[in-house]
C-alpha cells in the first residue's frame, strides 16, 4: 500500500479550514491528476476519460488537525497483478511534476551571477587558478549546472558577506525563494532518479499525451490557493522528501505552457548538459537566449555520447519540439534527436 499526503499551509488552512467550494474544485481535480498517473503507470495508456471501468480505487483519509491535510490511499495490487511501469506511483508523479515545473529562467540566471562572483572572489584570494576557480568559470561559461552545485552556491551566498551579491538583487529573500525552488527540484530528481530503468520505458508519444492531460488538470488543484492556501505540498509514504509543492505562481506557469506539435529542424550548438537529470542547454540565432532542452528517460541512455560529442561542435543540427509560453513564444525544448555532421 501507497500513501500520499497533501498539506495545505497559510490563511485558513493554518486553523484546519478551507473553503468549501474552493476544496471541492480541488478535490475532484486531484482525484483526476492522481487517477490520470496511476491508470497510466498500471497499464501503459493515457485515458481520455477516468471512468468506473477504468477500476482505479483510490481512497481517501480523514484530516489532521493543524494545517489542513488529508491522505489519499492506493491499495497495493493484488497477487500476481502486474503494473506496464513497475514503480510505486510516487517516483511517477515526481517525474510528471518535474517536466512539467523545470528551473525558472531567473534562478538559472541568477545561479550564474553567483557563480561569477564567487569565481571572482576565489580569484582575488589566490593569484594561482585552484580548481574551485575553474570549476566556476565552467558554469558561467555553460550558463548551467546541477541542482547540487547550484544549491552549493546558493548557500555559499547566504553566508557570503560580497556586497556585489546585493548589487544584482540576490539579497536573502531572494536566495532563499531560490533554495526553496532548488530544495524541491533536489527532492523530486532523487525520486525518480532511483526508478531510472523504468521510467526509461514510457516512450516520448505516451509521455507527452500524459503530460498534456496532466497540465490541464493543474489549474483547478490550486484553487483552493484563492482564498483558502498559499500552498500545498504533497508527500507519501514511498519517500521522506516532498513529491510536489502546487501554489498558484506554479499553476499559472504550468497552465500557460504548451508545446509544439511538429519537430523543429534548429542550428546552434550544444553549450552543457548534465547527463544526470538529461537536460542541457542550447544556444542558437533562432532564439533570443539560450533554452533548455529535456531529453525523456526513455532516449536518455541511447543519446547521451552523441550529446556530449555535440558540445565539441561549434553548429549541430537539433530536433525538438519547442514548449510556448502565452504569447506563442518559446521558454524550452523536448529533444527529439541530433546531428553532429
Amino acid at each position: 500500500m501507497e500513501k500520499i499526503s497533501v498539506r495545505f499551509t497559510g490563511k485558513l488552512a493554518d486553523s484546519g479550514r478551507l473553503h468549501f467550494y474552493e476544496y471541492g474544485r480541488y478535490q475532484y481535480a486531484n482525484a483526476r491528476f492522481i487517477s490520470t498517473i496511476e491508470h497510466f503507470r498500471r497499464t501503459g495508456k493515457v485515458a481520455n476519460r477516468i471512468t468506473g471501468s477504468a477500476k482505479i480505487e483510490l481512497y481517501v483519509e480523514p484530516a489532521e488537525q493543524g494545517s489542513f491535510v488529508e491522505s489519499i490511499v492506493i491499495p497495493a495490487l493484488q497477487s500476481g497483478a502486474a503494473t506496464a511501469i513497475s514503480t510505486p506511483l510516487t517516483p511517477l508523479i515526481a517525474y510528471i511534476w518535474h517536466l512539467l515545473v523545470p528551473l525558472s529562467f531567473q534562478t538559472e540566471n541568477d545561479i550564474v551571477k553567483i557563480a561569477q562572483i564567487r569565481a571572482d572572489e576565489e580569484s582575488i584570494r589566490s593569484r594561482e587558478e585552484t580548481e574551485r576557480t575553474r570549476e566556476l568559470r565552467k558554469i558561467v561559461e555553460a550558463g548551467a549546472t546541477s541542482t547540487n552545485k547550484a544549491l552549493d552556491l546558493v548557500s555559499w551566498a547566504l553566508g557570503a558577506g560580497n556586497t556585489r551579491l546585493g548589487g544584482e538583487g540576490l539579497l536573502a529573500p531572494r536566495l532563499l525563494e531560490m533554495k526553496q525552488e532548488l530544495d524541491d527540484a533536489q527532492s523530486r530528481e532523487s525520486l525518480f532518479a532511483q526508478n531510472h530503468e523504468e521510467l526509461s520505458r514510457v516512450g516520448t508519444d505516451d509521455l507527452q499525451k500524459l503530460l498534456s492531460r496532466t497540465a490541464s488538470i493543474v489549474p483547478e488543484m490550486a484553487v483552493p490557493m484563492n482564498r483558502s492556501a498559499d500552498s500545498a505540498v504533497f508527500s507519501s509514504s514511498h519517500a521522506t522528501l516532498p513529491v510536489l509543492r502546487l501554489d498558484q505562481r506554479t499553476a499559472q506557469i504550468i497552465s500557460a505552457k504548451k508545446i509544439s506539435p511538429e519537430v523543429h529542424h534548429l542550428l546552434g550548438r550544444v553549450r552543457a548538459y548534465d547527463v544526470d537529470i538529461g537536460v542541457g542547454k542550447f544556444v542558437s540565432s533562432q532564439f533570443e537566449r539560450p533554452l533548455n532542452f529535456t531529453v525523456p528517460q526513455a532516449t536518455r541512455e541511447f543519446w547521451k555520447d552523441t550529446i556530449l560529442e555535440a558540445m565539441k561542435k561549434s553548429e549541430v543540427s537539433l530536433f525538438a519540439q519547442k514548449y510556448l509560453d502565452q504569447a506563442g513564444l518559446p521558454t524550452s525544448l523536448l529533444f527529439n534527436s541530433i546531428l553532429t555532421e
